[in-house]
């Protein structure tokens, strides 16, 4: 821990020698207190496994590879894959897909659905927002992101002549394979 410059703190992790070179994870922060938890946060990840190592990569990116490498590959239906296919390309990339996945937060999250309202239905964008949510969770359960930041988001509620009629039409609306 040391001040980098005046206003400036940084923290190190030590993530030992990776392909014979010593690896080190910098973070930095306005005070000495956030430096110390980001660090602290940092070390809970390396334990957990986390490649603190890798690249960071865009939303854009980890939806591509889900949909290619995941999705495609787990008994996902192919009428599924079509409505995911469909909200990642017209909606999630344009909107979402340039944010580094480890940066993105509930609020960018709840923004975009924010600004999705009056350009979808309600239904459509509970639908977006579930495919953003099942991506997050895969990521979340594979280690690129510590936690699934779509889950803290609220999609519009539906007005009532919007709702389905049965529970089981709107998990065939989102996919049921959550």
């Amino acid at each position: 821990m040391y001040e980098q410059r005046p206003g400036v703190w940084a923290a190190v992790v030590d993530l030992g020698w990776i392909e014979g070179k010593r690896k080190r994870k910098y973070v930095y922060a306005k005070c000495e207190a956030e430096a110390v938890r980001k660090r602290d946060e940092l070390r809970r990840q390396f334990q957990r496994g986390v490649d603190l190592t890798a690249q960071p990569r865009t939303l854009e990116a980890w939806l591509t590879e889900w949909l290619r490498d995941v999705k495609a590959h787990d008994g996902t239906r192919p009428s599924t894959l079509v409505r995911y296919r469909l909200a990642v390309g017209k909606h999630l990339v344009p909107g979402l897909g340039r944010v580094k996945l480890d940066r993105l937060t509930p609020r960018d999250v709840q923004r975009f659905l924010t600004g999705l309202r009056g350009k979808l239905a309600p239904a459509s964008i509970i639908t977006v927002h579930a495919v953003l949510r099942v991506a997050l969770a895969d990521a979340e359960r594979m280690d690129p992101v510590p936690r699934n930041v779509a889950k803290a988001a609220k999609p519009p509620a539906l007005g009532r002549a919007a709702r389905p009629h049965s529970r089981g039409s709107q998990d065939a609306a989102v996919g049921a394979d959550r």
